[in-house]
């Protein structure tokens, strides 16, 4: 049995919305962590693991906080503190696996690490695939003809970095959950792109929550009109059917990999950032689908 966790905000304390997890030996663990330990991570600044996929100006992993020429000024300080690139990806934390182990943790909730832009994750570029800075530098470069279509989807190298990573966190025992946002993308994200270039020809013409065509494409967003994530329409209780089903295809895809039937090599629940605002239809559809 798998698990949504709905949340209202990064640091806010999870409820679960779906059902709890199962454990391989039988053991339980709860959204309160009850029977064993919940650890959140931001993988891109947890351990930088493969320095040749290093975001473009990273921070050297054992420089000073402070020494950084903004601390002078408290909004230039934030400004510049969360604009920092550590390199933090998914092989430095494959390799503290073992650590995490001993400490007793369970379950890892990781901060997004599909394609997005920027370094938290929320601005999804392409739920497709990891980000390459995560994983392998480039690898996005290699993958052709996909559509959204399924059946056309294909695995980057970053892509088998992340697949390898879950394999060896359940060989620890340890269970993966995935933080990510449902009800939109970002408007560079190569949804956006497809209907900005192609307007109502576009396959996701009906996805996005367009407010006009002409004289210039406007959409809604998390922040009004025209803001940086692209809205998923409202149909009902839930989102456009097309959008749903796209967002249906990737929990799949992302749950079982190989397409098997067997869901153990792949992620075991999933955290929902935009819970407070996707419609409940959806989010119980999306539970459902992830029995």
């Amino acid at each position: 049995m798998f698990s949504l966790i709905r949340t209202l905000s990064v640091s806010a304390v999870c409820s679960l919305a779906v059902a709890s997890t199962a454990l391989g030996d039988g053991a339980r663990v709860s959204a309160t962590g009850e029977g064993g330990w919940w650890y959140r991570v931001h993988v891109p600044r947890f351990c930088n693991g493969n320095e040749q996929n290093d975001p473009p100006n990273a921070v050297h992993w054992s420089s000073q906080w402070e020494d950084r020429g903004a601390d002078t000024d408290a909004y230039l300080f934030f400004r510049e503190a969360d604009d920092r690139r550590y390199g933090g990806d998914l092989q430095g934390l494959q390799s503290r696996l073992p650590y995490l182990s001993r400490l007793g943790v369970t379950t890892l909730l990781l901060s997004p690490v599909f394609s997005a832009s920027g370094d938290i994750g929320y601005m999804v570029v392409d739920m497709r695939h990891i980000k390459d800075t995560l994983g392998v530098a480039q690898s996005a470069k290699d993958l052709t003809g996909e559509t959204h279509n399924p059946s056309t989807w294909s695995f980057s190298a970053s892509d088998r970095v992340f697949l390898g990573f879950l394999r060896e966190a359940h060989s620890h025992g340890i269970r993966v959950f995935v933080e990510t946002l449902f009800t939109g993308v970002a408007k560079e994200s190569w949804i956006g792109d497809h209907v900005l270039y192609n307007q109502k020809a576009s396959f996701a013409a009906e996805w996005i929550d367009v407010t006009q065509w002409e004289p210039r494409f406007g959409w809604r967003s998390d922040k009004g009109s025209g803001g940086r994530v692209v809205r998923f329409r409202r149909h009902l209780d839930g989102l456009d059917p097309g959008a749903e089903s796209y967002l249906f295809a990737i929990v799949q895809r992302w749950m079982d990999p190989n397409a098997d039937g067997d869901p153990s090599d792949g992620v075991d629940g999933w955290i929902m950032f935009d819970a407070a605002t996707a419609p409940t239809g959806f989010v119980r559809r999306l539970g459902n689908h992830m029995r």
